[in-house]
């Protein structure tokens, strides 16, 4: 027997599945089971649950490492900690008729953890009633209710993670930091379809906290939009955040943009051009989020950076600019750009090859407060 024939034959005993097929790399299951044991998947499989579905009463966990799995047309439920762990550019596909409902976590991961790799999302999967009761202090690690998507170092060399929300649902989950899903560490999240995380709480569950994207983090609008998304916009994750949001394909439209609603004070969103912002929802005016002085009215990528033409919103103030591509260190070698006394509209070229999803701009310390 193979190697590839040995490693299904393994996963299929320990799922308690009795019929797959090697030459398809697809396990289905022909009963309801249980997973008795921690599995991981090396080899790109796909699990068809058949409309059945699979329980745990432990921690059992199935790691997808450099691998792609599949999964659809299962409800998988109950036990502790993560069920599924995505690492070394692993790839994990929730597909239609899958169900994630019930895993409760207590440390500082979450029910479905990427490190390094991809996590997708498609139009008739879910994730409900999932909780991580751990209590994130300040500085702590990045905790979901149901999904934390993170870059990760392995090996020497650092992994991309990214998440696609093509379609699918997120609800009825509760944590300490994102009751929803929590995107980190210089890792992206692209929205399309109908995809809806609406109804994630904090542990109180009344605080709606669905989707929260980190510094140097991005969202993507990508194609038609029909859903609904519940977002919150971090920076460092325990200050407060820019007007700008994210970056949407050309010809979306306001209604797609105000389909995302800010988790902490309804505002929805708004487009002009490919740019998301939040709005106060009166008028369709940019909302100013504190401490950030000025509003970005576009932004646009040049052949040598980034154009940005901005609007004062404090008059007499002095502010620095800086992209979360790079919010750790330097941007481009500068971190401020500052205009004392500044007033009306301004425009500033920023050179630099890095990709930055969110711009931010604060008070300089020492300056004039913003008030």
């Amino acid at each position: 027997m193979s190697f590839h024939k040995m490693h299904l034959l393994v996963v299929a005993v320990v799922c308690g599945v009795s019929a797959f097929s090697a030459e398809a790399a697809t396990i289905t299951l022909s009963s309801d089971t249980n997973l008795t044991s921690s599995i991981t998947i090396s080899e790109d499989t796909t699990l068809d649950g058949g409309g059945f579905g699979m329980t745990r009463t432990g921690s059992q966990c199935i790691t997808v490492d450099g691998a792609a799995l599949t999964v659809r047309n299962i409800t998988i439920s109950g036990g502790r900690n993560m069920i599924f762990f995505v690492t070394g550019g692993g790839s994990l596909t929730l597909a239609s008729g899958t169900t994630i409902t019930d895993i409760s976590c207590s440390g500082g991961y979450s029910p479905i953890s990427v490190w390094g790799g991809t996590l997708t999302l498609e139009s008739g999967s879910v994730i409900s009633g999932c909780v991580n009761s751990y209590v994130r202090s300040t500085g702590g690690p990045v905790v979901a209710g149901a999904i934390t998507v993170s870059e990760r170092l392995k090996g020497g060399t650092t992994i991309p993670a990214s998440l696609y929300l093509n379609g699918g649902t997120v609800t009825g989950c509760r944590s300490s930091f994102a009751g929803g899903i929590a995107v980190s560490v210089a890792s992206k999240v692209f929205v399309e379809g109908d995809a809806n995380v609406t109804g994630n709480t904090l542990l109180d569950g009344s605080t709606p906290s669905n989707l929260l994207v980190q510094d140097q983090s991005g969202l993507e609008l990508t194609s038609a939009f029909t859903g609904s998304v519940g977002y919150t916009a971090g920076y460092k994750a325990d200050e407060a955040s820019t007007n700008v949001f994210g970056s949407a394909y050309s010809g979306a439209t306001s209604e797609e943009a105000a389909r995302f609603v800010n988790d902490s004070n309804s505002a929805t969103g708004i487009v002009e051009g490919t740019v998301l912002y939040w709005s106060v929802g009166s008028g369709q005016q940019y909302q100013t989020v504190y401490p950030a002085p000025i509003a970005f009215k576009s932004i646009t990528r040049t052949e040598t950076g980034w154009e940005l033409v901005v609007t004062n919103v404090v008059e007499y103030c002095s502010y620095r600019l800086l992209g979360t591509a790079d919010l750790a260190s330097d941007f481009a070698g500068v971190t401020d750009w500052f205009m004392a006394d500044f007033s009306g509209e301004w425009t500033t070229n920023v050179v630099s090859d890095a990709d930055a999803y969110f711009w931010r701009a604060e008070g300089r310390e020492g300056e004039k407060p913003v008030h």
